[in-house]
């Protein structure tokens, strides 16, 4: 990969939240606080009606706010991401976090789209690896895919999304 120009690699941290009753997972919609070094964000993922891959609603934090939330067990409330689960019928105060990752990231933007590379860390010792690309132009990232695949030798196999790969290493003193 080095013949592409990615950015230096980041840390985030993100932790994971549902109700009790995993009425997020039941919507399809995910929920994170993600946390890096100078700044933090509230991120609601929810389907899109059209079945086009999701909707993304953020809350700019700051890292005290985060870090705020997260020791008392709770999200930020009173920003877009409070307003559209209301939408859902799901309150703030029923959210509960669940699962927590942290990823290294590297980016490398192209005319083609963004290149994604993570390395997540999971609490029980458990690291994956996983290529995205964010695109604007199906075909062109199709092409794209494949001459990474086809250079790189890499497993085009479908994962599951981040959230259920975060739940699927929850350890006991998380739960």
């Amino acid at each position: 990969m080095a013949a592409y120009p990615f950015a230096p690699q980041f840390k985030q941290t993100n932790t994971y939240f549902d109700t009790p009753h995993q009425e997020l997972r039941q919507h399809e919609m995910g929920l994170r606080i993600r946390q890096f070094d100078t700044y933090a964000e509230q991120t609601l993922k929810t389907p899109n009606p059209d079945h086009q891959g999701l909707i993304e609603n953020t809350d700019p934090l700051t890292t005290a706010a985060a870090e705020a939330a997260l020791q008392a067990g709770h999200i930020v409330s009173g920003g877009i991401v409070s307003e559209v689960l209301t939408k859902f019928g799901i309150e703030d105060k029923t959210l509960v976090p669940f699962a927590k990752a942290t990823t290294y990231r590297q980016l490398a933007t192209l005319p083609t789209g963004v290149i994604t590379l993570d390395e997540t860390h999971y609490p029980d010792s458990f690291i994956d690896y996983d290529l995205e690309i964010e695109y604007e132009n199906l075909h062109s990232a199709t092409e794209l895919m494949a001459q990474l695949t086809d250079q790189f030798q890499l497993s085009t196999a479908p994962l599951a999304n981040k959230v259920a790969r975060a739940a699927k290493h929850v350890i006991k003193s998380q739960a």
